[in-house]
């Protein structure tokens, strides 16, 4: 919050009449099999935050990948600068005025999600066995687990936080079945000709 407090502080003190910051970060690891065998294991974490400003209904935005008291200084003089070339939007009536009270949303966030990454690999064998079982020839496919966590904070008194988790898995199968049985009569090609005819 320590970025996030100085951005809405800063911004304020320069001129700014609202402010509206969004910050989130997200993990994830994703893993890729084809041919029956994991072939892809990948993990990466991000950050980044949204930057909203008005200053006398010039509106300006901008957004941080690196969270950070150098980036969000660097970022303010730029605002700064950028103001001076921005045309008032009129049509601007402010942000909305809080403090607010949010529900709570059961089922976003699950605590036993993230534990599952050591058991990723086990996951999608135990998948990919159960499929060649039962005759498929060939699997493909991809199983993600993630986590995200979001801040809210606004010079309109409003300051918020939320937290989800996912799991995502999606398998192709190939079976090749045995060919059917001819149970029509072979047509030779004058008969077929009459038979698409009707005569």
């Amino acid at each position: 919050m320590e970025v996030e407090n100085f951005l809405l502080r800063e911004l304020k003190k320069r001129g700014a009449d609202d402010v509206v910051l969004s910050a989130g970060t997200y993990e994830k690891l994703q893993l890729k099999f084809s041919n029956n065998k994991i072939s892809v294991v990948q993990s990466w974490e991000s950050e980044s935050m949204e930057i909203f400003v008005a200053i006398k209904k010039k509106l300006i935005a901008t957004s941080l990948k690196d969270i950070s008291l150098n980036s969000a200084k660097e970022a303010v003089d730029e605002m700064m600068k950028f103001e001076k070339a921005v045309k008032p939007n009129e049509k601007y009536m402010g942000i909305a005025e809080g403090p607010f009270e949010y529900k709570k949303i059961d089922g976003l966030y699950d605590g036993n999600v993230m534990d599952l990454k050591d058991k990723a690999s086990d996951i999608v064998e135990k998948c990919i066995n159960s499929a060649t079982s039962n005759g498929a020839e060939r699997t493909a496919g991809i199983f993600e687990i993630a986590e995200s966590s979001t801040r809210l904070l606004t010079s309109g008194s409003v300051e918020a936080k939320s937290k989800g988790t996912l799991l995502y898995f999606s398998m192709r199968a190939l079976m090749v079945l045995p060919p059917l049985p001819i149970t029509s009569p072979i047509l030779s090609s004058g008969s077929l000709t009459n038979f698409i005819l009707g005569a």
